[in-house]
């Protein structure tokens, strides 16, 4: 893992986020299921077109644009709207592992490609590296923290995270 900072004061440690440092291989890999399991939720009928986020020809002003069109209708006909709007921090580290592979299983991924998430997702291990450099830019000192297990979330920079949290 590799902290990156996102915002904040620079020195509190909730400023920053875990970035996974994933092989080649596993890029490759995390690929290859990925265009699978989209291409069998399209087929399948499984992701709705009302889901905007991370898709393709989609995005957040889409996302707006329907929701706005909504309002209109029901303000039309006069009748009353109500929208909830929820921010979720840090929510792809917020995915339950059992629930996501449950919901695989319902959506019909089963068997070896279920496993394949299974694996892909618990038993993971995490540290925390820092490099420290002088002035002249050449790394003087690294630092690495122990590892620990990650219990659920899904690896920051993976391709699956937002389908995944979706799901």
């Amino acid at each position: 893992m590799k902290p990156l900072y996102k915002k904040g004061s620079r020195y509190a440690i909730q400023n920053y986020r875990p970035i996974s440092v994933i092989c080649l291989f596993a890029k490759l890999l995390e690929r290859l299921l990925f265009n699978r399991l989209i291409t069998c939720l399209y087929k399948n009928k499984i992701l709705t077109e009302a889901l905007s986020g991370f898709r393709k020809g989609k995005c957040i002003e889409t996302a707006l644009q329907s929701f706005n069109e909504i309002i209109q209708a029901t303000l039309d006909k006069g009748t009353h709207s109500i929208g909830i709007l929820i921010e979720l921090t840090k929510a792809y580290n917020s995915l339950n592992y059992k629930i996501l592979l449950e919901k695989l299983s319902s959506y019909g991924i089963r068997g070896i490609t279920n496993l394949c998430f299974k694996c892909y997702l618990t038993n993971r291990r995490q540290c925390i590296e820092i490099n420290q450099s002088d002035c002249s830019n050449a790394m003087a000192r690294r630092y690495r923290s122990s590892c620990m297990e990650i219990k659920q979330g899904v690896p920051q920079g993976s391709v699956f995270n937002p389908l995944l949290f979706f799901l």
